[in-house]
């Protein structure tokens, strides 16, 4: 993993943490991430530090959004001149909090398709 890679995925992740990160580490499930230091280690709900290119969180692609859910997404964002539709806070929470993956780190092989999987 780059370093330019890591630092996305620790920045994805700093967003996610009020909600419950799922993820995969060293292969194996785990529900609950506690924290992640900026030296690059998550913590697990044991305690245990994982270095984060161990650590792949279970994310939704953006085309698996329902037409509810797109509909409630754009709900939170700015209409703008023309009819642009301008982020807000509220829509990037909504994108972690339903574990949306809207950086491309499912192509990028940073993060697991949650797609058709249980993670909850």
């Amino acid at each position: 993993m780059t370093q330019e890679e890591k630092e996305l995925l620790f920045k994805d992740l700093c967003g996610r943490f009020p909600y419950k990160v799922y993820a995969q580490i060293y292969g194996s499930y785990i529900s609950a991430i506690e924290s992640i230091d900026i030296d690059g280690f998550v913590t697990d709900f044991e305690g245990t530090q994982i270095e984060i290119e161990n650590f792949k969180p279970y994310l939704f692609p953006m085309s698996s959004m329902t037409e509810e859910q797109k509909k409630e997404w754009q709900s939170l964002m700015i209409s703008g001149p023309y009819g642009i539709l301008y982020h807000t806070i509220y829509s990037f929470d909504y994108l972690y909090k339903n574990h949306i993956d809207f950086r491309g780190l499912i192509e990028k092989d940073l993060a697991i398709d949650a797609t058709g999987k249980n993670i909850y």
